[in-house]
């Protein structure tokens, strides 16, 4: 999964976002995006500016990947995505 820096709230750290990854998920960041490889990745609810957190939200409801229109990426479910109430779940399987 990838989520494109302009959603990205200012300064997010990749070891704030690895604190949260279980150990057989990558993380890393290319050219600013957020790159999350694994079966279950977590999207923590204060990484994402607020203007872009429904799009999260309705791409897990969908189980579609959306190309966001400010920058190049994709973010969506695969399989069995879980939401939380601080973090939502994207299940890759």
């Amino acid at each position: 999964m990838v989520i494109p820096q302009p959603w990205l709230v200012p300064n997010l750290t990749l070891d704030a976002v690895r604190a949260l990854q279980r150990s057989d998920t990558t993380s890393d960041m290319d050219q600013g995006n957020l790159r999350l490889t694994g079966a279950e990745v977590l999207v923590a609810r204060n990484w994402v500016q607020d203007e872009f957190w429904p799009r999260i939200q309705d791409a897990i409801q969908r189980g579609r990947r959306p190309t966001p229109s400010c920058g190049s990426g994709v973010i969506g479910a695969g399989g069995g995505a879980r939401k939380g109430s601080r973090d939502t779940s994207f299940g890759s399987g």
